[in-house]
């Protein structure tokens, strides 16, 4: 079963109304992962990120998958409830994903009934690609050496994330989105996909 929430930025994770495996979303276990904030300018928003989940109490545990392996990865989540991606740089992330096995590990724990919510980078590693990347000033980051966009394509759609902030590009991002093979969500700050299993619903604050 897919349970996944895909979302641009993290208001959205702390402040959309849903609920994980039959709880509201501060009674779960969380594991934090902030993986794709090893390689960004500014950790200003993981700060911000921490403050708020601390804020709220929320049960949560900062981890990384940098450096292990797919059998450690799942053996650090299987206790959890839920996993929050954090954003950053995709093109690390991904690499990183890809190096422990990441999708396996997902799909294994989606089917057990774990929650994943992804923001920004986070939720682009979910997609069939990463080419929205290269639709958007994002180019930026450094690629890792990573010249393959596939990604992990658990979900059968493509976002992209910070719309409101990207309105001087909006044109280009949407002749880009209309060339896809794939359905595409334009998120801006405070909305998400919610995906479960197939039906997809776009939440909002």
């Amino acid at each position: 079963m897919k349970n996944i929430l895909l979302a641009s930025n993290s208001d959205a994770i702390f402040d959309l109304d849903y609920t994980i495996v039959g709880k509201a979303k501060d009674k779960v276990k969380w594991a934090y992962i902030t993986t794709a904030g090893d390689d960004v300018p500014s950790r200003d928003y993981l700060e911000r990120t921490e403050a708020r989940l601390k804020e709220l109490a929320w049960d949560y545990e900062e981890m990384d998958i940098t450096g292990k392996t797919g059998d450690e990865v799942y053996n650090m989540l299987k206790g959890k409830d839920a996993i929050f991606m954090q954003g950053g740089n995709t093109f690390y992330l991904l690499k990183q994903a890809l190096a422990c096995n990441f999708s396996k590990v997902l799909k294994r724990l989606l089917s057990e009934g774990k929650f994943y919510a992804g923001t920004s980078a986070g939720s682009y590693l979910l997609c069939p690609n990463i080419d929205m990347m290269d639709w958007t000033e994002d180019t930026k980051f450094n690629r890792h050496g990573v010249s393959d966009l596939t990604a992990l394509g658990i979900v059968p759609l493509q976002v992209v994330c910070h719309m409101n902030r990207k309105e001087d590009i909006y044109d280009k991002i949407k002749k880009q989105a209309d060339k896809s093979p794939y359905d595409v969500e334009l998120l801006n700050d405070g909305q998400a996909i919610l995906v479960e299993d197939d039906k997809v619903t776009l939440l909002e604050t």
